[in-house]
């Protein structure tokens, strides 16, 4: 999993008609946003995401999933967003599974790397 602060990956998989959008939408009514970006090659997924949002409380830090809801919810991490800015985040994830089923992306508020998802912040599934 790289994670960095370079919007590369972003902008590659924006211009690229193969990769599914996902608007984030906030869930917790704090005026957050972001966009996503999936892509599906070579039995590989690459997942981007831009947010906007405070910064996290002491102690805490932000952590994007991917989700899927059937038959009961599973979660993979893809990594703590980097600051990308005032306000802005970023997250770059290379995953050596494709993850088929997996089309919605949450990002969360967390206090603990227990792999398990805490509060959610944001959600949006692709297009």
């Amino acid at each position: 999993v790289n994670t960095d602060t370079d919007d590369t990956l972003f902008m590659r998989l924006a211009a690229d008609p193969n990769a599914k959008k996902i608007e984030m939408k906030d869930v917790i009514g704090s005026n957050t946003s972001g966009t996503a970006y999936l892509l599906r090659e070579n039995w590989k997924l690459f997942v981007t995401a831009k947010a906007n949002m405070p910064d996290a409380p002491a102690g805490s830090y932000f952590q994007a999933w991917l989700m899927k809801e059937n038959p009961r919810r599973y979660y993979v991490p893809l990594g703590k967003l980097s600051h990308f800015g005032v306000g802005k985040f970023i997250t770059n994830t290379a995953l050596d599974s494709d993850y088929p089923e997996f089309n919605t992306m949450i990002i969360t508020l967390e206090k603990s790397d227990d792999k398990l998802p805490e509060r959610f912040v944001m959600q949006g599934s692709a297009q």
